[in-house]
């Protein structure tokens, strides 16, 4: 048994090497030279300087970073809202065509989403709002129907663990359908919720390939855009292209630390049923 748990932490601590030890070196490279970096691309910085975070306060990576909170929020907030209340339909409710829509929007966990790149973009180019404002409603809109189909399958998950009874009662009280939700179901379900938010943060925070493509203007940039300026037709600038990828991966990591405790609790407790 003790050699069986023993491999275990083995394992655990090879995994979490494998995903740490990126974000260290992107942290360290960040304070060093070009010169050290071409002396020695593994070497710690052994003379740290803060010339990269500088570089980077200068470009267009502040407007990146206020540009990404907003479509983040927004497509998180409309996510939320739409995957609580249809997780919670289809884990208490019956109602007619409901096996054939579940099946419908399970079937976007398998939809290549790239393979509507260019129909998106097509669509876009007709609208002629690629250059405006309305382009990141338009890319907001495509990161919440792309993310739906998780959302909802885990809060579903979710809610079906929700005794019957409970909600029973509530309408015995008196409840109306709405209000049992927003009275017994929301609570209970914060930290289902906690870990949606963060998974679909996670994915349109770092997502690049849409917003380089529906996003035509340099001052409706997101955050990817705006890191991926440190590269040119002369090569990466790799120390400042490091800086600006950990200041990006600090609001992250804020909100993990953050909502850490809630985030275990909804990965012990929630989505364990399909």
């Amino acid at each position: 048994m003790k050699a069986a748990t023993a491999a275990r932490l083995a394992i655990l601590w090879i995994a979490a090497a494998v995903g740490v030890l990126p974000l260290v070196w992107t942290a360290c490279t960040a304070f060093k030279t070009d010169a050290a970096v071409t002396a020695g691309i593994w070497s710690l910085p052994l003379q740290p300087t803060l010339a990269n975070f500088a570089e980077v306060a200068k470009s267009n990576f502040s407007t990146g970073l206020l540009v990404s909170l907003a479509v983040t929020a927004g497509a998180v907030l409309v996510l939320l809202a739409l995957a609580a209340l249809a997780g919670y339909a289809f884990a208490h409710f019956n109602f007619v065509g409901k096996k054939c829509l579940w099946i419908t929007l399970m079937a976007g966990l398998f939809l290549p989403v790239h393979a509507t790149l260019i129909p998106l973009y097509r669509i876009e180019a007709d609208l002629a709002i690629s250059r405006s404002w309305l382009s990141l409603v338009f890319l907001a809109a495509v990161y919440v129907a792309f993310n739906l189909s998780f959302s909802v399958f885990y809060l579903r998950g979710f809610f079906a663990q929700v005794p019957s009874a409970l909600v029973e009662a509530a309408a015995i009280d008196g409840c109306g359908s709405l209000r049992v939700f927003t009275r017994i179901m929301l609570p209970l379900s914060v930290p289902a919720l906690v870990v949606v938010a963060l998974v679909d943060i996670v994915m349109i925070w770092n997502e690049f390939v849409f917003a380089l493509v529906l996003i035509r203007s340099p001052k409706l940039a997101t955050l990817p855009l705006a890191v991926r300026n440190f590269a040119d037709d002369t090569g990466l600038a790799i120390p400042q292209t490091c800086a600006a990828l950990t200041l990006a991966a600090l609001p992250v990591i804020v909100v993990f630390l953050v909502a850490q405790r809630k985030i275990i609790s909804g990965l012990t407790e929630g989505a364990v049923q399909g």
